[in-house]
């Protein structure tokens, strides 16, 4: 029963969270169809740009813990400590952003989120984009591959 509501914490905090950024976005969605599983709380996504004959990683987390800004908005205090293996439904969808730090401003909760809170703007990823996918083909989330792909976002 604990273990139920935790995971029905889980999603509300999370994916609200997810949808609240989603909403924001000013970018591409990449949906893979993947057949497998991945694990909760975890970033399984890599993307890297072509700059210069070089692949640069692009930074595609937030912070775990929430209490940050991104696109002007706040997103206060998150967390994700139930890891579980949940079935790939459909399609991996992927966003096809980076979130560049840009500064630091005061939570506006100074009584429950004190400090300087980072400030992070989501910037589309363009030109030659390489996806890697890290999940797995068991329902115990054993068994590990991987998806890898380069698209051109010049193209599409």
């Amino acid at each position: 029963m604990i273990k139920k509501i935790w995971l029905i914490v889980f999603y509300v905090v999370v994916l609200s969270n997810t949808v609240l950024a989603n909403s924001e976005r000013d970018s591409k969605t990449l949906g893979v169809p993947l057949k497998g599983y991945a694990l909760t709380c975890t970033n399984d996504v890599s993307l890297s740009v072509l700059q210069n004959d070089i692949w640069q990683n692009a930074n595609t987390e937030l912070p775990v813990m929430g209490m940050y800004y991104l696109n002007g908005k706040y997103y206060g205090h998150s967390m994700c400590d139930v890891v579980t293996c949940q079935k790939i439904e459909n399609s991996y969808d992927i966003n096809l952003v980076e979130y560049q730090k840009v500064g630091e401003k005061e939570s506006p909760y100074p009584n429950n989120e004190s400090g300087l809170k980072p400030i992070f703007k989501q910037v589309p990823l363009d030109g030659r984009i390489k996806v890697l996918i890290n999940f797995y083909s068991d329902e115990k989330c054993t068994q590990k591959t991987s998806f890898e792909k380069v698209i051109d976002e010049n193209k599409s």
